[in-house]
């Protein structure tokens, strides 16, 4: 700045001399800063005064011509020249093509004026022609071929007629209507013919203003300058506009005169012709007063624009009056508002009125308009989503709601509901549903993160909604939405209800997107864990609530999940000894840990680290999590190649001891307080898979032990779940006796009551093939 600063004259006067804004009649945000066409065009850019190198060479130029700000002057110099010469050529082509599509305008507009010109000169001239005659004094009866002659007739005595005489002219005097209709007419005829010479006139300037291509760039957009200066100080943008007003001016006083002939010869014929004259008249009135009024009609025209600014200074004449205590009151309420400086185009004027709604957030609007008159997915992409995303959030929200409605395939317009859309799976449509996916997705998450409290009440579960009818039209391959929607479940601070809302979409469309995504269930599961790492470790979750509802959304991920692909599961065995199963989300994370232990491949690492968290039974208040923890470290060492029955044991022993009858009783008391007997499915299922393996891997005692726990169970409180585990232990005692193995027990009665007593992937699908109705009703 000090460098720029250094080269401003003494004189501003002169220093201001040097910079003009240029603004044409079309675009009035064209600002061109050119020295005075004095200045030696072909002297060096850097010599220019009041030109720096820095406000020459924009970043993106010494990007891309390798200028260093320590480059040798020489070096500068030539990327300077090099610069500016490419600089200049933009903008001597910017400006001419803006002005040449300005004066094609112009000459396209003078061609129609100049047609109409010709040919209603030619009218006028044929009823003057006729007409003039009139004018000449005479005695002698008027016979002009459009003048009937009338004469007065008396009846005789008799019945006879007779021709009491014709009409005369008064000798010396010609009647004041020919006066009046021929000054009309002839005016009509002078004001025509001087738009039309005043066209062709205008035409001929036209012709001269555009500069060839064969001019050097920099001298190009200095003969644009200059020209453009004169086209401004000789007027000829407002010679234009006297054209059309000239031609207004003509019409209406044709129409005058021959209203007034029409009265001298025939009353009815003359009413005839008066009506249309008169709308004619008062339609073209009428479109000249209201765009002065209205700002947003579309009425806008040369002779509209006089009038606007004749009212707009006669309106600055009242105010400065009112300034002397003149006209106050009622009068000067009549001007309010509208004291400024007249504008010097209709845009200008529209703009005005735009800053006025004030940093147009108002003018969001526009969005609803211009993508159902365009529609499209590009149109949704690169305009609708940025400007919604970069406006304030109570502004956009109305507008998104919008126009999902607007591209909705059907409406739902419910009597004193909100309508809600619905889209159709269409092949022809589903980019466009994917993007408004991924809208209600942005502008979820900018609800939860810019909104108050109670728009986060009222606008999540709509939301929400919305993503419920647009999911089932997504296509299949594309899963984009789905897996931003678990992104942004697992990372939102979420409300009861709204949590709730969609943990049930993710449920309901898993079906439809994991199975053949397994790269996504990876990810997504891998997303979940660390999610969950990070509350835990952050301590940002106290009650575990948004630990529980991301692992319910693994839960999901990981029904969908091949068993080949182990990586979560394994992530979840190692983070268990991190979280603990007995401290926050840990009995959620050992539940998932069962459900999924008889699923994948796994390894004695995930044994070892899943031993690490076993305590004993009788020592905690709730055995929920050590007996499904004990059942899962049981179906996995079934799994494995070679199990190790001292793996086996050790965590038998640490979750029960020896297994006296005073550990059982306490056990079993403690499943009588927490209402959890199912949990002991899955300790025998894990037994089952054991001893299916190999019946010297399962210790002695522990189908005794089963049975004295079993017997403690409370048949009338605890039947159905006592029922399944008396029949798993029947099919533990034919394993252990060698005797053939009877079909996997798919008791849903057991199931209903706890739906992750499954003990295997497939009881689960049989579980979920179950309507929550059904389920209901079993419970």
């Amino acid at each position: 700045m000090a460098s720029l600063n250094a080269q401003v004259p003494a004189d501003r006067t002169l220093y201001h001399s040097h910079y003009r804004r240029l603004a044409s009649s079309s675009d009035q945000d064209v600002i061109i800063h050119i020295s005075s066409s004095g200045d030696d065009l072909s002297a060096p850019l850097q010599n220019q005064p009041f030109y720096s190198s820095e406000n020459i060479v924009d970043p993106q130029s010494r990007r891309n011509t390798g200028y260093r700000p320590n480059d040798p002057p020489n070096a500068r110099n030539a990327t300077l020249t090099s610069d500016t010469s490419n600089a200049w050529t933009i903008c001597a082509e910017e400006v001419w093509k803006h002005e040449e599509a300005t004066v094609q305008n112009w000459k396209e507009e003078i061609d129609t004026m100049l047609v109409f010109a010709g040919l209603f000169s030619a009218i006028v001239a044929t009823f003057n022609a006729q007409y003039y005659l009139n004018l000449q004094p005479s005695s002698q009866p008027v016979t002009p071929g459009i003048y009937i002659l009338l004469a007065n007739m008396t009846v005789l005595p008799g019945g006879t007629e007779h021709l009491s005489g014709t009409i005369n002219a008064t000798a010396g005097g010609v009647p004041g209507t020919a006066i009046a209709v021929n000054a009309l007419w002839f005016s009509a005829l002078v004001f025509s013919l001087a738009a039309a010479s005043i066209g062709i006139s205008v035409k001929q300037w036209l012709e001269h203003y555009v500069v060839p291509q064969s001019i050097v760039p920099r001298q190009r957009a200095q003969m644009w300058h200059s020209r453009r200066r004169g086209l401004l100080d000789w007027r000829v943008p407002e010679i234009i506009t006297l054209i059309p007003i000239l031609l207004q001016i003509a019409l209406a006083l044709f129409l005058v005169g021959m209203q007034l002939l029409l009265w001298t010869m025939s009353a009815i014929v003359a009413g005839i012709v008066l009506a249309p004259t008169a709308l004619l008249l008062a339609f073209t009135i009428y479109t000249m007063i209201v765009p002065t009024v209205a700002s947003d009609c579309p009425y806008r025209s040369p002779q509209a624009w006089r009038i606007y600014q004749a009212l707009r200074r006669i309106a600055q004449l009242f105010t400065l009056v009112s300034r002397f205590g003149f006209l106050t009151g009622w009068r000067t309420f009549l001007f309010a508002g509208k004291a400024t400086k007249p504008w010097s185009t209709w845009i200008e004027r529209e703009k005005a009125k735009l800053r006025h709604l004030g940093k147009g957030e108002e003018s969001l609007d526009v969005l609803v308009s211009a993508d159902k008159f365009i529609g499209g997915d590009i149109f949704l992409e690169q305009v609708v989503k940025p400007c919604l995303i970069q406006a304030d959030i109570h502004s956009a929200l109305p507008i998104f709601y919008r126009i999902l409605q607007e591209r909705a395939h059907l409406v739902d317009r419910t009597v004193g509901q909100t309508p809600m859309p619905k889209w159709l799976a269409d092949e022809m449509d589903n980019g466009s549903v994917i993007l408004m996916g991924h809208l209600a997705l942005e502008m979820l998450c900018r609800v939860g993160t810019e909104g108050g409290e109670g728009d986060r009440l009222r606008d999540e579960p709509r939301i929400l909604d919305l993503l419920a009818r647009l999911l089932p039209a997504t296509p299949v391959a594309d899963g984009s939405v789905y897996e931003r929607l678990i992104a942004w479940f697992i990372g939102a601070d979420l409300s009861p209800e709204s949590r709730k809302g969609a943990l049930a979409l993710i449920l309901r469309n898993a079906p439809k997107f994991l199975p053949d995504h397994p790269e996504l269930c990876v990810s997504l599961g891998h997303m979940c864990l660390d999610t969950v790492e990070q509350l835990h470790r952050d301590g940002s979750d106290p009650q575990a609530s948004r630990q529980r509802s991301v692992l319910q959304a693994l839960d999901h991920v990981l029904f969908a999940t091949p068993e080949t692909e182990s990586s979560v599961f394994d992530r979840l065995c190692r983070l268990l000894p991190i979280t603990g199963i007995y401290d926050g989300a840990g009995d959620e994370m050992a539940d998932i840990v069962y459900r999924y232990s008889g699923h994948f491949s796994s390894s004695e690492s995930n044994i070892h680290v899943l031993s690490t968290c076993m305590r004993p039974l009788q020592d905690e208040d709730n055995p929920v999590p050590g007996m499904s923890l004990l059942s899962a470290i049981l179906a996995i060492s079934a799994r494995l190649p070679a199990p190790d029955v001292d793996l086996i044991e050790n965590a038998l022993h640490s979750a029960t001891g020896n297994a006296s009858p005073d550990t059982v009783v306490t056990i079993a008391q403690k499943m009588d307080s927490k209402s959890a007997w199912w949990v002991v499915c899955r300790l025998v299922d894990g037994c089952i898979a054991i001893a299916k393996r190999d019946v010297q891997l399962l210790p002695l005692g522990a189908f005794g032990a089963l049975e004295s726990l079993v017997s403690l169970c409370d048949a009338e409180s605890y039947g159905n779940a006592l029922f399944g585990i008396r029949q798993r232990l029947w099919l533990l005692r034919d394993v252990l006796e060698g005797r053939p193995a009877a079909e996997e027990i798919m008791d849903v009665d057991v199931l209903a009551n706890r739906p992750s007593t499954a003990h295997s992937i497939a009881a689960r699908r049989q579980l979920r093939s179950y309507s929550t109705e059904s389920l209901v009703a079993i419970q």
